[in-house]
């Protein structure tokens, strides 16, 4: 038996491993220098099919060796070489950044050039449409010219100017300004449907050495929230920049490389621009890169800086998304940010300074990163019209284990003596309430006496009621059948409601009947649910009412230079008496088309009514016919109305105290 300790053993297996890898190499070699043979013969056979290629560049000697530069690395490949960049006539002090380049862009998309090679500092960002890089080169000339303004002193060069000098002379502190990170850089910009060119140039490009930065959210704190698509890039990562507020225990059973790169108020521990470059360096050393931040690196995390920075210089980044802080503190306190009836919007807020920001009209505020600010940002609520009884959560270490939370009002927010830790998220709005309160207690039932469908049906505990309308048909068409054959008299039809309007279809199919018959009549109707219904029967309206009464065709009538009109209206025994009344004191001809008759219904009380905040009516009648079905609904009863005539007909019959408004402006309101 050989002892594996034994020293001379031990060099026997390292000589043979050696041995073995060796070999390999040389396998891996000439594996190579096969594929670059059949790469360069390809390529021999693609030029000879392939038409020379047009090459767009600047017209200068420092662009021409550029040119010759890319094509040198594709021997066989015709060319003509194409140049542009003729603007003499405009100052670079005056000119856009895309100065260069922009003649080029259109060229290439109006196929006049197949490539355009310049500096790839020149490169604007983003790429028009249809525009991409197709290859990166590094010129074995990699310095640059800095031009200036005649007489400057290098020193005094503002800070922001754009360059391309060497990055050694920064280092050297030769120059007072960050220098661009891709001097030496030749870009190849084509076409992205030209297939053959990016083929051929694709091949070697230096960007296929690059690695890949990932922007992954870690989520609120808690691993178990991390999503298994960013468990698997970290499980890869071969360097993990991560900021604060991230689990290490976590982190640090994955095998890559950690760099610290956290920031919180008042304390960096390195700023964005050297983060920036830390990420770009070990993109293009071929490292697999995490940018790793706690929640969402979408939602102030700076991920939209260091995505521009990478992506301006080719380095190709993908978004791993995160559970956002302010959505988890919902989740883990069960306090809905959005709810039926409370708040259909939520707003997130960076709460370092609110002094310059424009706070929307929201149903959900949503505060990060304010613990320190949180009662001088209350005043400013208060001073922009939030209410000081609005509740406000407050939470903090959102989905770790010693997790808290407090709820207070605005007003006492401001003279609260407590110190709120950081980190926290502050939530405020009246969904709050909803922590402590069912939502029956916060929003209460609408009840709605109507004929006609009210946009506010969508609200909770909506209750439709209809205690009035019977909507049965009469069985003698002998008028009807007159009124098809006489259509020719008139030159209007008005519609009341939809149900009039699907009355008034089906007893034309019913007499085998279409909208042609309709040809020669202009068609007027009340209220947007009647327009809706008509359209849905193929039909515009010519003249309409905004809201829910007759008032508004009424005046349109009255304006039609005093001609006085012959108006057919379909609709219902009362309904037709009320409105051939009005349009009959205005002068006009007025034919009632009778489709159905009115019926009172008693239908059974309803307990949740007596709980209800406002009765909605669309008709002057149905108010009397409710408080006749409904004898334990509490006084005063408050109405709202869908017209002005509705409104004076409730005022004039109104017994009780009860509040009456129009609808519209209660919809403002809500």
């Amino acid at each position: 038996m050989i002892s594996l300790f034994n020293p001379e053993n031990i060099e026997s297996i390292v000589e043979l491993n050696l041995d073995k890898r060796k070999s390999e190499i040389v396998k891996t070699e000439s594996i190579i220098e096969v594929e670059i043979n059949s790469f360069n013969e390809k390529l021999i056979e693609m030029s000879a099919i392939m038409k020379p290629i047009k090459a767009i560049s600047a017209r200068n000697n420092f662009a021409n060796k550029q040119v010759e530069e890319v094509f040198s690395h594709f021997s066989g490949l015709l060319y003509v070489k194409l140049c542009d960049d003729r603007r003499k006539d405009i100052s670079l002090n005056d000119s856009e950044p895309d100065f260069f380049t922009s003649e080029f862009d259109v060229e290439l998309l109006n196929r006049e050039a197949d490539i355009a090679i310049q500096s790839a500092r020149d490169v604007p960002y983003p790429l028009p449409k249809g525009l991409e890089v197709i290859s990166l080169f590094r010129s074995s000339d990699f310095t640059e010219p800095l031009i200036g303004s005649v007489n400057e002193i290098l020193k005094d060069v503002n800070y922001n100017t754009q360059n391309g000098v060497n990055s050694l002379f920064s280092k050297n502190e030769l120059v007072p300004f960050t220098t661009h990170p891709l001097p030496g850089y030749i870009a190849v910009v084509a076409r992205s449907d030209n297939y053959d060119v990016k083929a051929v140039f694709g091949t070697l490009d230096i960007r296929k050495k690059y690695g890949t930065v990932h922007l992954v959210g870690f989520g609120p704190g808690d691993p178990e929230l991390l999503t298994i698509k960013a468990f698997k890039i970290l499980e890869i990562a071969d360097v993990i920049f991560y900021d604060d507020l991230i689990n290490k225990e976590y982190i640090n059973r994955f095998g890559a490389e950690k760099i610290y790169v956290g920031k919180r108020k008042d304390k960096h521990s390195i700023d964005q621009e050297e983060i920036n470059q830390l990420l770009y360096h070990a993109a293009i050393n071929g490292k697999n890169v995490v940018r790793l931040k706690g929640g969402d690196p979408m939602i102030f995390a700076h991920g939209g800086e260091e995505i521009g920075f990478l992506e301006q210089y080719f380095i190709k980044t993908e978004v791993i998304p995160g559970v956002s802080s302010g959505i988890a503190a919902a989740g883990c306190t069960k306090i809905p940010l959005t709810c039926r009836g409370i708040s259909s919007s939520v707003t997130f807020i960076s709460g370092h300074n609110l002094s310059n920001a424009n706070i929307p009209e929201t149903g959900t505020l949503i505060f990060y990163m304010s613990a320190s600010t949180i009662q001088s940002n209350a005043i400013k609520l208060m001073n922009k019209g939030w209410h000081p009884d609005t509740p406000v959560a407050i939470i903090y270490n959102v989905s770790y284990p010693d997790q808290n939370e407090e709820i207070i009002s605005l007003n006492n927010l401001v003279i609260s003596k407590s110190v709120f830790k950081t980190p926290s998220i502050i939530i405020v709005g009246e969904v709050v309430n909803l922590k402590r309160k069912n939502i029956l207690q916060i929003v209460k039932p609408l009840m709605v006496v109507a004929k006609t469908v009210s946009p506010l049906e969508k609200k909770p505990k909506f209750i439709a009621d209809q205690p009035v309308k019977d909507d049965k048909s009469y069985d003698d068409f002998i008028s009807v059948i007159g009124v098809f054959n006489k259509f020719a008299l008139y030159n209007w039809i008005l519609f009341t409601d939809k149900h009039t309007v699907r009355s008034f279809f089906d007893m034309l199919k019913f007499h085998k009947k279409d909208t042609r018959i309709l040809a020669n009549l202009k068609v007027a109707s009340v209220g947007q649910a009647t327009v809706n219904e008509l359209n849905l029967k193929g039909i515009i309206p010519d003249a309409k009412s905004e809201d829910e009464s007759l008032d508004g065709l009424v005046k349109y009538f009255r304006e039609q230079n005093n001609d006085k009109q012959n108006i057919l209206i379909p609709g219902t025994e009362k309904t037709l008496n009320v409105i051939l009344k009005r349009l009959e004191e205005e002068g006009h001809k007025v034919k009632p088309l009778m489709l159905h008759r009115d019926e009172r219904i008693n239908l059974k009380d309803h307990t949740d009514h007596v709980n209800s905040d406002f009765v909605l009516s669309y008709s002057p009648s149905t108010p009397d016919t409710f408080m006749s079905n409904r004898k334990n609904y509490p006084d005063p009863v408050h109405y709202k109305t869908g017209g002005e005539k509705t409104k004076a007909k409730i005022t004039e019959r109104n017994r009780h105290s009860g509040k009456i408004a129009l609808e519209k402006d209660f919809l403002k309101n809500r």
